[in-house]
Order: C-alpha cells, then sequence, then structure tokens
C-alpha cells in the first residue's frame, strides 16, 4: 500500500511541472486555424491574470502636514546686575509691558554708601587738582620774574665789564666783582625756579589723573546705582516671575545665565514658528510665501504664516532643515510653547514618475516594481522618493505610459507569462 502511494505521488510531481510549462509556452495560433483555437483560448485562461496601471509623469504638487513648534518673537529674561534685595515689584505673571517701563527696584545701602564715598571723593580730589594747579601757576609766575631778573643781571654784569676794558679805573674792581656774582646768584635763582615750575606741573597733573579717576569710580557706581531699577527692554508680556519682595537676588556669574531670571518677558504679538523641513522639501522653500497651519486648540480653523528666515543647513541625525515663519498676533490668540501642524507645499518643476504606493515590492535584497510588456513579467528595479496622495514617486528604467502590475509580489517571477487586466 504505502508503494502504490509513493508511486502516485511521484506521478502529480511530474505532472504539475508540464502544465505550468504548457500554460507559459502556449501561443494564439492563427485564426483561421479552427482546431487549434479552442485550446489556445484554454491555455490562455491559464495564465495568471493581473491587475495593471500605466506609469504617470506628472510634476510633485503636494502638501505635507510638518509638525512645528510656537516661541515668542522675543525672549528675554530679566537679571539683576548687582546683588541686593527686591524692594519693590510692580508686575506679575501675564502683566502687560512697555518698553522702558519700570517694572522692579532693588535696594542695596552697601553700593549706595560706596557710591557717596566715591562722589566725595571724587570731589576732594578736584579741589586737591585746583589747589596744584594754582600752585603751578605761582611757580610758573616765579620763574618767569627769576629767569629776567638773570638776564637783568647778565646784562648789568657784561657792560660793566665792557667798560671796565675800554675805559681802565672807571669801574670800581669791587662793583664788577659784586655785578658778577649778583648775575651768578641770579642764574641759580631762575634754575631753582624752573626745576620748582617743573615740579608744580607734576604734581598738577598727578592731581588731575587722580581727579578723573575717582570721577570714572564715582560715574561707575552711580551706573551701577541704575541697575537697581529693572525695566522692560521692550513691549510685551511677563511669562514668568521667580521672585517676590524682600528676595535677595544676585549678579549670574560665569558666561551662562546661573539659575532662574526674576523675571521673563516674551513680545507675544508677534510668533515664529520653526519648522524642521525634510531634505526632500527644501527645493520648494520660498523666502516671502505663506504657509498655511493648524494649531490643536482651534480645531480645523486655519492660520497663516510668512516664510522669513531659512538655516541653509542640514541637521546632521535628523536630516531636516530649520525654516522660522512669522505669524501676526495682535489678538493674542496663539501662545508660545503650542506645537502647530504646518501645511508645508512641496513643488518640482521638472517631470517625475509615479505610481501606486501597492505597485512597490521591497524584499531582502532590492526594491522593484513589476512591468508587464507584451504578456511577459519583469522586475525593474527603482528608488522611491515623496508620496502624492496615493501615488509614490519611483526612479528607475521605467517610462510614462509602461504598465506595472498593482498588487505586485515577488511570487511573480521575471519571464512568467502574465494575462493583464486594466
Amino acid at each position: 500500500m504505502r508503494l502504490k502511494y509513493s508511486f502516485s505521488r511521484a506521478l502529480l510531481m511530474l505532472f504539475i511541472p508540464w502544465l505550468v510549462s504548457s500554460c507559459t509556452q502556449a501561443q494564439v495560433t492563427d485564426g483561421g486555424d479552427k482546431g487549434g483555437s479552442g485550446s489556445s483560448v484554454a491555455a490562455a485562461s491559464a495564465c495568471p491574470v493581473a491587475r495593471v496601471v500605466a506609469v504617470e509623469g506628472k510634476a510633485l504638487d503636494k502638501v505635507s502636514r510638518l509638525p512645528a513648534e510656537m516661541v515668542a518673537y522675543r525672549d528675554v529674561g530679566l537679571y539683576p546686575r548687582v546683588a541686593g534685595f527686591v524692594k519693590w515689584l510692580g508686575v506679575d505673571r501675564g502683566s502687560s509691558v512697555k518698553r522702558g517701563q519700570l517694572i522692579a527696584t532693588l535696594e542695596a545701602p552697601e553700593l549706595v554708601a560706596q557710591k557717596d564715598q566715591a562722589a566725595q571723593t571724587a570731589q576732594a580730589e578736584a579741589i586737591s587738582q585746583q589747589e596744584a594747579g594754582r600752585k603751578w601757576r605761582a611757580a610758573r609766575a616765579q620763574a618767569v620774574e627769576a629767569k629776567a631778573k638773570q638776564e637783568s643781571d647778565d646784562l648789568t654784569y657784561r657792560r660793566m665789564k665792557e667798560a671796565s676794558i675800554a675805559y681802565p679805573g672807571a669801574v670800581v674792581g669791587n662793583e664788577l666783582d659784586v655785578a658778577r656774582q649778583a648775575a651768578e646768584a641770579s642764574h641759580a635763582h631762575a634754575l631753582a625756579a624752573v626745576e620748582l615750575e617743573e615740579a608744580a606741573k607734576a604734581e598738577m597733573k598727578a592731581a588731575q589723573v587722580r581727579t578723573r579717576a575717582a570721577e570714572n569710580s564715582a560715574q561707575a557706581l552711580k551706573q551701577m546705582e541704575s541697575y537697581l531699577n529693572i525695566c522692560a527692554p521692550f513691549d510685551g508680556v511677563v511669562t514668568e516671575r521667580n521672585v517676590d519682595e524682600g528676595s535677595f537676588v544676585s549678579a549670574p556669574t560665569g558666561t551662562g545665565n546661573n539659575g532662574s531670571p526674576m523675571l521673563r518677558v516674551q513680545q507675544i504679538s508677534k510668533l515664529r514658528i520653526v519648522v524642521a523641513v525634510p531634505e526632500s522639501d527644501t527645493a520648494a522653500i520660498e523666502p516671502g510665501k505663506t504657509v498655511k497651519f493648524t494649531v490643536s486648540a482651534f480645531g480645523k480653523r486655519i492660520f497663516q504664516g510668512t516664510i522669513q528666515r531659512i538655516g541653509h543647513a542640514l541637521d546632521r541625525k535628523t536630516r531636516t532643515m530649520p525654516v522660522e515663519l512669522d505669524v501676526a498676533n495682535d489678538r493674542r490668540e496663539l501662545e508660545p510653547g503650542m506645537y502647530p501642524e504646518v501645511w508645508w507645499p512641496s513643488h518640482k518643476k521638472q517631470t517625475s514618475l509615479f505610481v501606486p504606493l501597492s505597485c512597490v515590492v521591497t524584499n531582502t535584497e532590492r526594491r522593484f516594481v513589476v512591468r508587464v510588456k507584451d504578456g511577459t513579467a519583469d522586475w525593474v528595479d527603482v528608488k522611491t522618493g515623496a508620496t502624492m496622495d496615493d501615488l509614490i514617486e519611483v526612479e528607475g528604467s521605467l517610462s510614462a505610459g509602461d504598465h506595472v502590475v498593482v498588487k505586485a509580489s515577488d511570487q511573480l517571477r521575471p519571464g512568467a507569462r502574465v494575462t493583464p487586466r486594466p
């Protein structure tokens, strides 16, 4: 019994390949051959029937829904420049402020005392400078007077000496010696006066330097005192408050902002939308173009923004490029921190080839479509691109108008006979 079953199974295994071969090699004979017509139709009906669709050639024109982030147009955390205590706080979370508006004051008694002392020091140095200037002017006058007396005594001595030579005995020798000594004394006195003038001048310049230093110090402390007043940097809304009246605050250290700011002010009358655009959609970026978006808080209501800033560089990890849109928000309906969905338009001027998504087969080795030409299946390797509705962009050895199997699979082998059906 077992031998008979094995023999029947062997016959069946031989019959199946013969049947498949007869199906794939069947040819339709001439219409005048009445005897072969029935067998040809039967063979054709035995071939698999596949639904095909024509490859479309069109320009890419689609709208992608991209997630984005909405941020304030300007966002500034206010930190103290000097250490002190919060004396007065005039705003709270949600308060609207104007540019230059006083919103908080600090008090630092030691800073005020340093400023007053510096002012007094500057005043004292200014008085010292005036006194040094007066001494220099007096020393200069004495030097001029000593110089004039030196010249006068030198002239008297020269004339007396010339007269004693020209008219011997006309000038008493003692008088000539007195004149000579007087000239020498005047010369020494003039040199001393010049040295005193130089010393007074140097003292005056030193007093000027000390005065300027004291004034600068006083001005710096006065400027530091002005930091006790915290003003709004621009028109906006206070979105964060981390201090109360009486809180101690100090200036941040280092290059970064340490800790939380006293207050945070954001400009929300105008917002930014930061959207990460995929590499395949970057060609459609046009500065100044209007783009639509929605936010979950307003359901299906459509808002608009304008493309203003382009990153011009792709993120290496996500292969996306940041693009910023400006959004007018005068009515303050939108808020920073919302996550809008941007309707990003994608366009390509050149024509691309598109097939239905189900036409593309992907296995462990390749990605392809099954083209049917003259009733024969053929695998065509493709690269896929953007999707548009239920179509996908493909690139390969295809042409517009080629017929490809709609629901393709790798079970339909290359070279197999297929009966195409639209």
